[in-house]
């Protein structure tokens, strides 16, 4: 196997959601998509290669992000109102920003199932979040917070039917070990399950040209001390780009993301449209191997999005292979 199959690292990172600490509170109900806007993963963390997984061995992976959160786009209160168009004390806002460092270890084995390179991994994150929302009555709300992040551990296979075509599948599970406070505004943790099946795909020419996808599903149990249940999510993350001079690639990345059944809150819809959201992001992406070491640099533009906070995430990723 060439030696840039190892860019993708395997097919699962899943940072454990930092991002949940948004908590975007307006009046008494949570407005965005999801409970606190963003579900358990962090999109957009994949990138070069995500289908190909790395050769049997150990491997431990380091991300580090920088989230920076400008706005919210088209939140609604809980009777259906758009917030934009509430006129008592202006629209709300909402910013704030995290910085999360990510551990994780992955390990392939040697013995092959259904024809594949079975694997595990393990990430625990840890975060520094501050948070500052508005309401639409001229509450503010500011909160900082520090912490272990919930826990994902995942399972899967990957399967390299030629040089050019790689697929990984599996499952990834994210437990609710993290920090959480139901009267705080931010909070490392999420205190609810989820449950991602996972699809990734790459694509490699013989001149250089790169197209991978990771495709995800995400099934969500219920908070227990809010009994609010968020919905069901389908999300893409995706990188176009170019290998050149052995060591090097770029391109462009980002993800997709689409909220397919409604938040609900002791089985009951939130808000007239379930508070369903969306979001899309592109940037560019670079990559740089050394031996048994892998370093990558990325920025995110998040832009068509509806009941979701939006900003710019800044990534770096150090990978080392035993």
């Amino acid at each position: 196997m060439k030696k840039r199959l190892f860019i993708g690292k395997g097919c699962f990172v899943a940072l454990i959601v930092f991002f949940s600490a948004f908590m975007l509170t307006v009046s008494a109900e949570r407005v965005g998509a999801v409970e606190g806007g963003l579900g358990h993963y962090p999109h957009g963390v994949e990138d070069f290669m995500v289908g190909a997984l790395p050769p049997p061995g150990s491997y431990y992976i380091n991300y580090f992000l920088f989230y920076n959160i400008t706005d919210y786009e088209d939140l609604r209160a809980p009777n259906g109102t758009s917030l934009k168009d509430v006129p008592a004390h202006g629209k709300p806002s909402v910013k704030g920003y995290a910085l999360v460092n990510a551990m994780r270890y992955v390990f392939v084995a040697k013995n092959k199932i259904f024809g594949g390179d079975p694997f595990l991994h393990v990430i625990q994150p840890v975060a520094y979040i501050h948070k500052e929302a508005k309401s639409n009555v001229g509450d503010l709300v500011t909160d900082t917070k520090k912490g272990l992040m919930d826990t994902s551990v995942a399972a899967g296979i990957g399967w390299h039917f030629s040089k050019k075509f790689h697929l990984v599948g599996g499952l990834e599970i994210f437990m609710p070990t993290g920090a959480y406070d139901v009267d705080d505004a931010a909070n490392p943790g999420n205190n609810y399950w989820t449950f991602m099946p996972v699809a990734a795909l790459s694509y490699l020419s013989d001149s250089g040209f790169e197209a991978s996808a990771k495709l995800m599903y995400n099934i969500n149990t219920t908070n227990t001390h809010t009994g609010y249940r968020s919905g069901q999510e389908f999300h893409a993350d995706y990188t176009l780009g170019y290998h050149f001079m052995k060591n090097w690639a770029a391109g462009v990345n980002g993800y997709y993301y689409y909220q397919t059944t409604n938040d609900s809150i002791r089985n009951e819809a939130v808000n007239f449209d379930g508070n369903k959201g969306r979001n899309f992001a592109i940037g560019p992406a670079l990559h740089y191997n050394y031996k048994n070491m892998f370093f990558k640099l990325k920025y995110q533009w998040e832009t068509a999005t509806k009941n979701m906070v939006e900003g710019q995430r800044a990534w770096f990723t150090f990978i080392y292979a035993f």
